[in-house]
């Protein structure tokens, strides 16, 4: 500035693994009275209408939300060294892809969950109604539903999802053994390759994940 006073910035890793930034100056110091109190609102040393007297008080407040602190440590003549201290945030961690199982028999459910272990957060369920209210408000990314099933079929619940949300039956397969009334071979020729025919193939299964997850090494839940 005019004066020839310096601002220095530094950086550093502590002991504790919390990153320290510090801001010193040249300049002439801080009072002992006005130190005290340079993080209360509205407190400012500038003339009346040139500062609201809040600039460090804000930054008080987002950086302990932050889990941070921030000090100062100044002498009249002296300068001042203002320390942001904040937690090194920790690396994300990769998880599981989900997959939803929708299908009536428990040991087709059973089979699946083996069939991903370790591959897949799998997520089963006995009837359609659930699959649904599950599909309504979790992301999954693979579903395999079964097309045979009491109450509501997996017909019934591609058609709610074509009504309601059709872009989630990109993930939607549809598990069939074969025995099925004249409804569901119309809607299984339809379906093309969501079908998927019983006994089922763990290749086949984590092949069709694979084709849903993203192109990186690795998958974050969305």
């Amino acid at each position: 500035d005019p004066d020839g006073n310096e601002i220095c910035i530094s950086t550093a890793v502590d002991a504790a693994n919390r990153v320290t930034v510090t801001i010193r100056d040249t300049g002439g110091g801080i009072s002992p009275e006005q130190l005290v109190r340079v993080f209360d609102p509205f407190f400012t040393t500038k003339p009346v209408g040139s500062g609201t007297g809040l600039g460090l008080s804000i930054c008080h407040g987002i950086i302990h939300k932050l889990g941070g602190e921030i000090s100062v440590a100044s002498e009249p003549g002296e300068g001042s060294s203002f320390t942001v201290t904040l937690p090194v945030m920790p690396d994300a961690v990769a998880t599981l892809p989900r997959v939803l199982v929708i299908d009536d028999e428990s040991r087709i459910c059973r089979l699946i969950v083996r069939m991903f272990e370790n591959k897949a957060d799998v997520v089963t369920v006995n009837n359609a109604r659930d699959g649904l209210a599950h599909l309504q408000t979790e992301p999954f990314d693979l579903v395999l539903c079964d097309v045979m099933m009491p109450d509501m079929t997996g017909i019934d619940l591609y058609d709610e999802l074509q009504r309601t949300n059709p872009s989630l039956l990109r993930s939607v397969y549809f598990m069939t053994g074969g025995a099925f009334t004249p409804r569901a071979g119309k809607f299984l020729d339809a379906i093309g390759p969501a079908r998927i025919d019983k006994p089922l193939e763990r290749a086949h299964l984590l092949s069709l994940l694979s084709d849903k997850l993203p192109r990186s090494a690795d998958h974050k839940r969305r």
